[in-house]
């Protein structure tokens, strides 16, 4: 999972993100369901995922680690969908 920022004026930078940190950002990001069993799978899938923090100022820059990232999900035998739809004119539309 990736965690975009777009902020001009910035080098383009990934880098992985701490677990604990990432599930805390998730978390309050997301709406969980109140059942046990719904929190518990959320929170199994969360641990199980690979966390990045991507910062960027050049939106052509995004669509190449975008197109990158996807690939490496696909040859590691991830099934992965895109989750949030890219807009070069607006980057801050997801």
């Amino acid at each position: 999972m990736v965690f975009v920022n777009f902020e001009p004026g910035t080098e383009l930078e990934i880098s992985r993100k701490p677990k604990p940190e990432a599930i805390q950002n998730l978390i309050t990001e997301s709406w969980i369901s109140p059942r046990y069993e719904n929190a518990e799978r959320f929170l199994d899938w969360a641990i199980s995922m690979p966390f990045f923090q991507l910062n960027y100022s050049d939106n052509q820059h995004l669509k190449r680690i975008q197109h990158s990232f996807h690939e490496a999900y696909v040859l590691a035998g991830f099934n992965i969908e895109v989750q949030q739809t890219f807009h070069p004119e607006n980057p801050t539309v997801q």
